[in-house]
């Protein structure tokens, strides 16, 4: 049997006799691109507050509809999803600037319906309500929680379903439940359009002489068939400020904000005190005049008086000894007093003192409880972004949080919250970085080789046939690290080969190719523990070789004398060639410190750049950024059976991990190490060898550390 067609219909109803309340109702309807995002409906009561609520509700709102309809390739729960956190980060911000009086009286119901399917949520003690064969069901009950108490929090839950034909909807402010029978809503709704139905609503609220404000918007789902489409309003965008960017919405002045009962009598006594003061300037003032004026000719008369008898005056000098004197003279009962009283002026000052002390205290702990919870929130608000991957928005609140974090922690007021406040904001940022840090349970020092080198830190380490191999960089001595730890000297002797500093390793084989200082080549085999010289012709007469890779039967060298990579067979004894390989003149000018092969070839350029060529020519490759960036990096690693490119950072004391196009994978931070020096990776990807000092560090890749490439 074919599915019938559900043509809905809706009508506005507004009522309300309060100038102090705003109750608005909105349809929004879908243009010919957003048709499978279907309509949006919305109903909401929020305070008057001298032009204010309005303009609130209004942004609101727009910020849904906008956010709902901005990518129509979105599933209608998806968009939604994404309009109500749109809307939520709005009024947290609002808030968070001061704003919060809204909190105490913002009643929203808003719901979509796309072709049979229904999201709907509520804020405040909105309400939506469902009629389906004269029954009524609240089916947005328990979605919210009245009075609003967290911003983020406004739009918290989302129910979803499926609506049938000749089924009703009632987006309702709050009162909708209190001011209608269900037995009425559930006569009116049925078989009757959404017109009739409003009008009913509307005869009935004047019968019954209700004052309470109430906003509906009532759409019925009649079948397409008996729809009377050409007796309704026609859905439409409700003229609201769509133009506007609901991103950055924000009420255009601060809403009033109540006073306490301690703020209204700090009102009264500064009118009182004024009232005071004008009667004191217009009475009392001039009177003082006079008086001072008769006072002081008196004065003057006397002082006249008192200058012709002071000749004859003598006044008895003071000295520390006739004081002291006086004082003995005293009765005991008045050196009693005299003690206590200064004792007691003592006390008086220390407490005075004290007093100011802690009221300072006070205001500190009180600022620093204030800022704790302003940093919490935004932390909160940034996880909630990060949900919704909305990374930029997250990076800004963390920033915020953790420069009132640090701030925090000058003031050494809360120290354990501000402690457990930071360890939340970096936990936040590696999220956005995609950071991984190395822990007890993925991660162990595998062995050292400090006996083997006489505590010298080797230059490289080579993974090769399930076992780490090094040599010392005074004597050339190889040594094996097994799989269980255990550091072996496998070859100690040599002869016409330089010192050993760097090389690189080919697995097929099962070799290590060295170069060594003075300028040379020498071939270990790991399979007889054999070391031999290498002979090789370099086009230059004094190389300087940074780096270098072995791919099939052919050797590759980057020269930083002459700042391009040379390619040589290989022979019996050696090899032979010396090609320039980087065909591109315009990256032959780039300083490689590193570079990998598995077919393309990979450079680390200083700077920490990393470019891609194939034959010798540059190719795609785009690098994703990462914080801090990768200046101080010092080699790339990868080969022809790995999926990641690899590439360390000692000083951060990290191995960012990239995919073969440039997406980032992780951040890999080895916290522990003290000195990292090399990397290497075993063929399948599941351990990192980290060269810290002389220990080798094994870190396992199977547990999250290297998941899939980065969306």
């Amino acid at each position: 049997m074919e599915q019938e067609v559900i043509q809905p219909s809706a009508e506005e109803l507004v009522l309300s006799t309060d100038s102090s309340m705003v109750c608005e109702t909105y349809l929004f309807e879908p243009t010919n691109a957003e048709t499978r995002l279907g309509f949006l409906f919305a109903a909401g009561e929020i305070e008057h507050r001298d032009g204010v609520g309005k303009p609130l509700l209004d942004s609101i709102i727009t910020a849904i509809q906008r956010e709902y309809y901005r990518d129509p390739s979105r599933s209608s729960a998806t968009s939604f999803e994404m309009a109500l956190h749109q809307a939520n980060l709005i009024l947290h911000d609002t808030a968070d600037s001061g704003v919060r009086d809204w909190m105490g009286h913002f009643h929203v119901a808003v719901g979509v319906l796309a072709g049979s399917q229904l999201h709907v949520s509520v804020a405040g003690a909105g309400a939506v309500f469902l009629a389906r064969k004269s029954v009524v069901t609240n089916i947005s009950q328990g979605l919210s929680h009245f009075p609003i108490t967290d911003p983020l929090k406004t739009f918290s839950q989302v129910a979803s379903g499926t609506v049938m034909t000749r089924d009703s909807l009632f987006f309702t402010s709050s009162t909708f439940d209190s001011v209608f029978r269900s037995v009425d809503v559930g006569r009116f709704s049925l078989e009757h359009s959404a017109s009739t139905i409003a009008s009913r609503l509307e005869q009935l609220y004047l019968d019954q002489d209700h004052k309470a404000p109430l906003s509906v918007t009532v759409v019925t789902l009649l079948p397409q068939y008996i729809a009377t489409a050409k007796q309704e309003v026609p859905l439409k965008r409700s003229a609201q400020p769509v133009g506007m960017d609901a991103s950055t919405i924000q009420p255009r002045t601060p809403l009033l904000v109540k006073k306490s009962a301690f703020q209204q009598a700090l009102v009264f006594v500064s009118s009182l005190l004024k009232a005071v003061g004008n009667a004191t300037k217009k009475r009392i003032w001039p009177m003082l005049k006079r008086g001072s004026a008769q006072g002081g000719r008196a004065v003057a008369e006397a002082s006249k008086e008192a200058t012709k008898k002071a000749s004859t005056l003598r006044v008895p000098k003071l000295s520390f000894k006739s004081t002291v004197g006086n004082i003995k003279k005293l009765p005991g009962s008045s050196k009693l007093f005299a003690g206590i009283a200064v004792l007691l002026l003592i006390a008086l000052g220390v407490s005075i003192v004290l007093l100011r002390h802690k009221q300072a205290s006070d205001q500190a702990i009180q600022a620093a409880s204030e800022q704790l919870h302003e940093a919490r929130t935004k932390v909160d608000a940034a996880n909630t972004a990060l949900i919704y991957d909305n990374r930029t928005q997250a990076t800004g609140l963390l920033d915020d949080a953790q420069k009132i974090a640090d701030q925090l922690t000058t003031e050494h007021i809360y120290v354990q919250e501000t402690e457990t406040l930071k360890n939340d904001i970096q936990t936040q940022k590696d999220k956005i970085q995609r950071i991984f840090r190395t822990t007890t349970t993925n991660s162990h020092v595998l062995g050292s080789v400090a006996s083997a080198t006489s505590n010298k830190s080797p230059n490289r380490i080579f993974f090769v046939d399930n076992a780490i191999y090094t040599a010392n960089p005074d004597t050339n001595t190889i040594i094996k690290l097994s799989s269980d730890g255990k550091a072996t000297p496998v070859h100690q002797t040599t002869s016409g080969i330089g010192f050993i500093t760097s090389g690189t390793m080919q697995s097929a084989d099962k070799t290590i190719l060295f170069n060594t200082d003075p300028i040379g080549l020498a071939l270990f085999d790991t399979k007889d523990n054999s070391l031999t010289s290498q002979t090789i012709a370099f086009p230059n007469a004094k190389p300087q070789i940074t780096d270098l890779a072995v791919f099939g039967n052919r050797l590759y060298i980057y020269d930083a004398t002459q700042k391009n990579i040379f390619a040589y067979n290989k022979t019996l004894k050696g090899f032979i060639g010396g090609t320039p390989w980087i065909t591109d003149a315009s990256q032959q000018s780039g300083d490689i410190k590193s570079f990998a092969i598995d077919g393309n070839l990979y450079t680390l350029s200083a700077g920490g750049k990393i470019a891609k060529f194939f034959r010798g020519a540059i190719t795609d490759f785009t690098q994703a950024p990462v914080s801090p960036a990768l200046d101080s990096a010092t080699r790339i690693y990868t080969t022809d059976t790995m999926q990641n490119l690899y590439v360390l950072d000692p000083i951060n004391k990290r191995v960012v991990i990239f995919t073969k196009k440039g997406a980032l994978v992780r951040q890999l931070y080895i916290d522990t190490a003290k000195s990292l020096s090399d990397i290497t990776i075993s063929p399948d990807e599941t351990h990192l060898y980290a060269l810290d000092g002389t220990d080798i560090v094994d870190v396992s890749l199977t547990d999250g550390t290297v998941a899939s490439p980065a969306p």
